[in-house]
């Protein structure tokens, strides 16, 4: 990759994170992360593993927003559902139907 390919990818970056400041803390995460890494293969692996934990963290809210929705579901269907009418005897043994 060359010098020109870098520098307009690190622009983008920045043009990124100004116009989506909450991602800075990841990015942040990323970078510490890189540091460390020491060679190229490190890097790979470190790369691999951030991203993994990104998935299993976005796995887990999906499953969470998932059971929401289904109970979300239920709930709209129960109200919707019309109610059975009431019956009610009254002293006369007449049978009243409420509404």
């Amino acid at each position: 990759m060359d010098f020109e390919k870098i520098k307009k990818l690190q622009d983008e970056l920045k043009k990124l994170l100004q116009e989506r400041p909450d991602l800075q803390a990841l990015q942040d995460k990323i970078d510490a992360t890189l540091n460390k890494a020491g060679s190229k293969n490190n890097r790979l692996t470190m790369m691999h593993n951030l991203m993994l934990d990104s998935f299993f963290e976005l796995n887990e809210k999906l499953q969470e927003m998932s059971g929401r929705m289904k109970r979300l579901g239920s709930d709209l269907e129960a109200i919707s559902k019309p109610a059975k009418p009431k019956l009610r005897v009254v002293p006369n043994l007449t049978v009243i139907k409420d509404e």
